[in-house]
């Protein structure tokens, strides 16, 4: 299980900051605890990490024009994919509050919002890494190690990427 504190405690280690880190009144500590919710909602909101995507058959609402138009998830960050009933690509788009299709009976593979404790521990390095990154970016201090840690943030991206690539094509094959 994934922790704010942790994930903070790391960012902070990778940019050279060895001072109590976990203390309310160090400014780049509460700089990092601001931050962080942007770093979780950037990373879930992304296609490319899927710990938080979940497929789910959409209701139909309308037609019109020979246009389906569907409910779209409330809790729903981005689109995947989008399916048939015969697990084919479907396309689709997003107009307003609807999920519009050419396609009967829609399918689509979206991100939802997750709270940091619930994504596997594998995802440490990314969460600590992209925080690191945005720290360095507003203490000019940091500047210096931007490139390292945007080359160990890669790394930790391809990483993530081989662990999920089975579960994703179960998504594909469901």
């Amino acid at each position: 299980m994934l922790r704010k504190g942790q994930i903070v405690a790391n960012a902070l280690l990778l940019l050279g900051e060895v001072r109590n880190y976990n203390n309310n009144n160090y400014q780049i500590y509460q700089v990092a605890m601001d931050i962080i919710e942007t770093i979780v909602n950037e990373i879930g909101s992304s296609p490319v990490y899927r710990a938080n995507a979940i497929k789910s058959e959409l209701t139909l609402v309308k037609k019109e024009n020979n246009k389906f138009y569907y409910n779209k998830p409330s809790e729903m960050f981005s689109i995947v994919r989008g399916y048939t009933k015969y697990n084919e690509l479907a396309p689709y788009e997003i107009e307003g509050e609807y999920i519009t299709s050419n396609i009967e009976d829609l399918t689509i593979l979206y991100c939802r919002p997750l709270p940091i404790e619930e994504y596997p521990g594998y995802y440490s390095d990314i969460f600590s890494y992209s925080l690191a990154e945005k720290l360095a970016e507003a203490f000019s201090q940091y500047n210096k190690k931007l490139d390292y840690i945007a080359s160990k943030k890669k790394q930790a991206e391809y990483k993530i990427n081989r662990i999920e690539a089975p579960r994703w094509r179960n998504y594909l094959n469901e």
